[in-house]
């Protein structure tokens, strides 16, 4: 490891990659060239991590196979068919000693070898188109320069900036403030989602790419017949992709930044027609919305620290609703924070306690852990008793319809016009002219 002194200087100056390298001793089995690559499958689940396993040996009819740090040259740790395959081939293992370069090292790996080890590990990050995002703690901040370089070199073309966020989402437009540690000052990310592509300043609107899933899953729960009312939409990511499937949006967000690319998201996905964009508080557009009589058949309500204060809106439950409402009533999706055990429970009952009335239907879908005794949890409801349930989304389904988004394919550009010399080559059948080069490298560039 790559500690004490060099450490410290590490942490205010550019650091040496030719001084991160370690030994790791490893078991070797020395494999004629016609059984590599059947060794290889065979031995899959006990072969060396790291990304070079297959390694020339003194012999040129011969490939080494290094095999996991916990395999000794006896091999007795071993499944017997393992080592009865080895003997069958009369195949020798014997120690290797293999010296691993800051090249051959995953950003974890050589983060290892920087970093004190009485701080936490570094082990992942979130991925926001071109930026990488990390939550550094205060024993990681004189190493922060060195960490995004890191990561923005072992990520490259992908990364381009690293940020590290510097405070807690705690304001009213639920983004945070951050630091760039690595590469460009260049905060306007592009990400793909939902079959959809959103564009946004990262360092002005919330998005987090760990919910991806749970956006498709809610989303798969709609149908084009659907109304949906979002009331605090951010850029989008339920509102386009419910919009891009026919269902009729009407989504709302306070922040001012966070309706400007919810405007631009709706415009690049061709929904424009279909997503009708508001900018006010929570409260005023669900009453709004009632006012004028929109029947909206879904309510999401994606702002988990205050979400469910906003359902007084709806005091009463479907006493809320004008008498003449179209039927059923609208279907709630408001998502929360919970630290009881039974979480189900607990946003129920809080659920109950704002409206004043009881729930039916409810189902509470556990998102995520977001801190050790700290859950997001979706919790889903009708104010009214329904004849027929609502369909809750299974995770086969949300499975099914994320592969599904993933497989749209981008519409390509319309053909530029021929020049008449193309043409005539075209026309001639020009060996060297597939007849559409432009789309041919755009499908080699997507």
């Amino acid at each position: 490891r790559v500690h004490g002194d060099y450490s410290l200087r590490m942490a205010a100056s550019a650091f040496s990659r030719e001084a991160i390298c370690r030994s790791v001793h490893l078991t070797a089995l020395e494999l004629p060239l016609p059984v590599v690559q059947m060794f290889r499958k065979r031995f899959s689940d006990h072969l060396w991590e790291g990304r070079k396993y297959i390694l020339p040996a003194e012999r040129d009819d011969a490939k080494l196979l290094l095999l996991a740090e916990r395999v000794r040259p006896d091999l007795e740790s071993l499944p017997e068919p393992l080592r009865a395959l080895a003997a069958e081939h009369n195949i020798r293992a014997r120690p290797y000693e293999l010296k691993i370069t800051y090249d051959d090292m995953t950003v974890p790996q050589v983060l290892d070898q920087l970093l004190p080890p009485e701080l936490p590990r570094i082990s992942a990050f979130e991925s926001i188109g071109h930026i990488a995002h990390v939550n550094l703690k205060d024993g990681h901040l004189p190493f922060k320069t060195a960490i995004g370089q890191v990561i923005l070199e072992k990520n490259t073309p992908n990364i381009r900036t690293v940020v590290n966020k510097t405070s807690t989402i705690d304001n009213t437009y639920r983004n945070f403030a951050m630091e760039v540690i690595a590469g460009d000052d260049d905060l306007v990310a592009t990400v793909r989602e939902s079959g959809c592509v959103f564009t946004l300043d990262y360092s002005k609107v919330y998005w987090n790419s760990r919910l991806g899933t749970e956006h498709m899953r809610l989303v798969s729960s709609f149908s084009p017949a659907d109304v949906i009312c979002d009331v605090f939409a951010g850029v989008g990511p339920f509102a386009v992709p419910a919009a891009k499937m026919g269902a009729m949006v009407y989504a709302n967000d306070l922040n001012p930044a966070s309706v400007h690319y919810l405007r631009a998201n709706a415009k690049a996905n061709g929904v424009e027609s279909r997503l009708h964009v508001h900018e006010m508080d929570g409260r005023d557009f669900a009453r709004r919305l009632l006012a004028d009589r929109v029947p909206f058949t879904q309510v999401v309500m994606n702002l988990p620290a205050i979400a469910i204060e906003f359902l007084d809106v709806f005091s009463g439950g479907a006493r809320a609703f004008p008498a003449d409402w179209p039927r059923p009533l609208p279907r709630f999706h408001c998502y929360c924070f919970s630290a009881a055990d039974d979480y189900a429970a607990d946003v129920k009952a809080r659920v109950e306690s704002v409206l004043a009335a009881p729930i039916f239907h409810a189902h509470a879908h556990d998102v995520r852990l977001v801190a050790p005794r700290k859950r997001m949890v979706c919790v889903s409801f009708c104010v009214e008793e329904r004849e027929v349930a609502p369909v809750v989304p299974t995770f086969e389904d949300t499975v099914a319809a994320v592969a599904a988004a993933a497989s749209t394919e981008k519409p390509a550009k319309p053909a530029k016009p021929a020049k008449p010399a193309q043409a005539a080559k075209r026309k001639r059948g020009n060996p060297n002219d597939d007849g559409d080069a432009p789309a041919a490298k755009r499908a080699k560039a997507d």
